[in-house]
Formats: structure tokens, C-alpha cells, sequence
């Protein structure tokens, strides 16, 4: 039998997607030179024909780049100072509850390696990264179902 809940638990969680949706709109404003470099690899279906999303909400987060169909979330860590672990972990356990598998890099692997990021990408998704890149959307990537 599903969960119960009662009109203040919906009118609760209505809120908080109305809040993190709005939140994700302001993150979308406010790209970092990294995310706007990853997201000029990854928009258009550019990458392996796959649709990446910037700034989705995925349960109660707003993650960097989300892949829906590959169940994938990459994350950009910014500098050292204002990296915590604990808290990376915490996101990175909630957000493989809802199915994804979370890569993490940081703002400088991207900005310096922006092939290499993509290369281990590639890898995780079990694809040839040369031809990953800049695939056109009409050679999408078909997957069999799990």
C-alpha cells in the first residue's frame, strides 16, 4: 500500500519544489566560467547524443549537469577552501538513492582538462569519447532498457 500523506506534508513538499526549481532558474543566471565551459560540451545533445540538463533539481538538490536517460550527475566543486567532504558525501549518497551515479570534478579539471573530463565521462557511460563529441542529435545513443 502507498504513503499516506496529509494536505500540510503536499502543501510542504509543493513548497520546496516550487523553492528549488526557483533556485536552479537563479544557478542557470549565474554559471561559473567552468559550468559554462562543460555545459558548451554537453548542451544540444552534443555529447554522445545524450540530453544533459544544467541546473535540474534531482530530490531535494540542484545538481551542476544531469543526464536523466543515463541516470548520471556530474558535479563542479569549486575551490579547495570551499570544498567539505562530509557534505559532498551526504549529496552524493542522497542523490544515488534516487538512481543517479554521481561524478565529481573540479572547477579546475574542467578549465584545464576539459578533454580529460570529458574522456571520464565517456568511460563511465561506456562510450568511445572521440566520438562522443559533437555526435549530432539524429545519432542518438539507443541503450537497451535494464
Amino acid at each position: 500500500m502507498g504513503a499516506v500523506f496529509e494536505q500540510e506534508d503536499i502543501d510542504f513538499m509543493s513548497d520546496i519544489s516550487k523553492h528549488l526549481i526557483e533556485r536552479a532558474r537563479k544557478l542557470r543566471k549565474e554559471m561559473t566560467p567552468a559550468e559554462q565551459l562543460l555545459w558548451s560540451a554537453l548542451r544540444n545533445s552534443s555529447f554522445a547524443g545524450l540530453k544533459f540538463r544544467r541546473q535540474h533539481p534531482v530530490g531535494f538538490y540542484v545538481t551542476d549537469f544531469c543526464c536523466i536517460q543515463e541516470k548520471i550527475i556530474i558535479e563542479l566543486d569549486g575551490d579547495s577552501h570551499d570544498f567539505s567532504e562530509q557534505k559532498d558525501a551526504n549529496r552524493t549518497a542522497a542523490l544515488a538513492h534516487e538512481g543517479y551515479s554521481v561524478l565529481r570534478f573540479s572547477n579546475v579539471d574542467v578549465l584545464e582538462n576539459l578533454d580529460g573530463v570529458l574522456m571520464t565521462i565517456a568511460r563511465k557511460l561506456n562510450i568511445d569519447w572521440k566520438t562522443a563529441i559533437r555526435q549530432p542529435k539524429t545519432q542518438r545513443r539507443n541503450l537497451p532498457s535494464p
